[in-house]
């Protein structure tokens, strides 16, 4: 069967909770925070061992100054030290342990670690100590649900409750609108998206994620435009780039979707997913050498694409010719993903092409166990049981097909095959 084919950031807080730059430039700023405004500002700009002697000093001056131990925790995890980060982290708990910001900031460096039910408490006390503060945490707290957990129902909830408290929020109508897209209701991601693309002007995550939204509902053109620009305030974004190729391709301009391919194989010469979209629009063009000289590119770049084995095999087999490579092909690419089914059916089409149909029959029947069921693994099973004359299998066969999908590609020849089967066994 031919087929076709984000980061942590170290929140810091001051043991006030000000910007730390407003504390530096303070006139009522002690001493131990002077140094910390500077130790803040050399770690922004990636001067660790500035940082690093500016907050030692703070600390000399204030010992339980909650920023200055942040910020050493934020040099430690710099220089990949994470036990010392946390052991500065627990001294400022233990300084400022209501502390919203530091709470906050704390849950990130938990998140960092992996440790995602300790960074759940720290972000529900954030939300406890707070109420200032609570929209912007209950935001976060839903972020975590939906990109660390794993969790969109909850992420949902929290992203909700965020817009409760701030209607205004951004960042919260995007993650509610990315939280419904996970859970498959495309049409209401879509006002959500739309508000979060207002309140945050510029950003172009909001705008493609409605270009997601629009793929979903089979709005293609609509899907263009919003990834196109989400490109144009991002530009270079290979996924994106390669997500607009797809709608163009849905929409039949293949011809646009391969001058975006080609865009990503600028960007990235080593992009092997890019040259097995390529192979595919030329298989289905009929350029054979085209297509192959593509899937075999993408297979020097990276051996394990498995697409790219398959439908070189798939072609194969459809022509008949070159079939020691088509099974050697097909058999890598079952090899790479055994649980696929398309590639199970492309082994099985090309046993049938070989001649060698009772193989072609086991295989297909494999096939026909995994998940999720295709269509044209039974019409594939179908045509091999008729030409071993197993009449009636090949009925059962091509009715599942039909079942399963009364529309897929080859839907019109399982019928008539069926009719003939039917005739057939009218007649003796």
């Amino acid at each position: 069967m031919l087929v076709a084919v984000a980061g942590c950031c170290l929140g810091i807080s001051t043991s006030s909770g000000q910007d730390a730059a407003a504390v530096s430039k303070s006139g009522g700023a002690s001493p131990a925070e002077v140094q910390m405004g500077l130790g803040l500002s050399s770690l922004e700009k990636g001067d660790l061992h500035a940082a690093e002697t500016a907050f030692t000093e703070s600390l000399r001056l204030n010992p339980k100054l909650a920023g200055s131990l942040v910020g050493m925790a934020g040099v430690a995890m710099k220089k990949g030290d994470f036990q010392g980060a946390e052991s500065y982290y627990q001294k400022a708990l233990a300084s400022s342990p209501a502390d919203a910001s530091l709470q906050r900031s704390w849950s990130r460096f938990l998140i960092s670690q992996r440790r995602y039910g300790e960074a759940e408490a720290a972000l529900k006390k954030a939300i406890a100590f707070s109420p200032a503060m609570a929209a912007v945490a209950q935001s976060e707290l839903g972020e975590l649900y939906l990109v660390s957990m794993n969790k969109p129902a909850e992420a949902l909830k929290a992203f909700l409750a965020a817009l409760s408290l701030d209607g205004s929020l951004g960042q919260a109508h995007y993650g509610a609108g990315a939280a419904v897209l996970a859970l498959g209701d495309a049409t209401h991601a879509e006002s959500e998206l739309k508000s979060a693309a207002a309140a945050l002007p510029g950003d172009p995550m909001p705008v493609q994620a409605l270009g997601v939204a629009y793929m979903l509902q089979k709005r293609y053109r609509d899907a263009v435009q919003s990834f196109s620009q989400a490109l144009a305030l991002r530009p270079g974004q290979i996924p994106w780039i390669m997500a607009r190729a797809e709608a163009y391709e849905d929409l039949g301009l293949t011809d646009k979707a391969l001058v975006d391919y080609d865009a990503c194989l600028k960007i990235n010469p080593k992009f092997a997913s890019a040259y097995v979209k390529i192979g595919v629009i030329y298989q289905l063009r009929g350029q054979v050498a085209d297509a192959e000289r593509a899937y075999r590119e993408a297979i020097s770049i990276d051996p394990s694409q498995a697409f790219a084995y398959n439908n070189l095999a798939f072609g194969a087999a459809e022509r008949k010719e070159r079939l020691d490579d088509a099974l050697r092909w097909a058999t890598k690419a079952v090899e790479l993903q055994p649980q696929f089914p398309q590639f199970q059916d492309t082994l099985g089409w090309v046993r049938r092409a070989r001649g060698e149909l009772a193989e072609a029959a086991s295989v297909l029947e494999k096939a026909r166990t995994l998940k999720p069921e295709q269509p044209d693994v039974y019409y594939h099973l179908g045509i091999v049981y008729s030409e071993q004359r197993r009449s009636a299998d090949a009925s059962i066969a091509f009715n599942r097909a039909l079942a399963l999908n009364p529309n897929f590609e080859s839907a019109g020849d399982a019928r008539q095959r069926l009719a003939q089967l039917s005739k057939a066994q009218a007649s003796r």
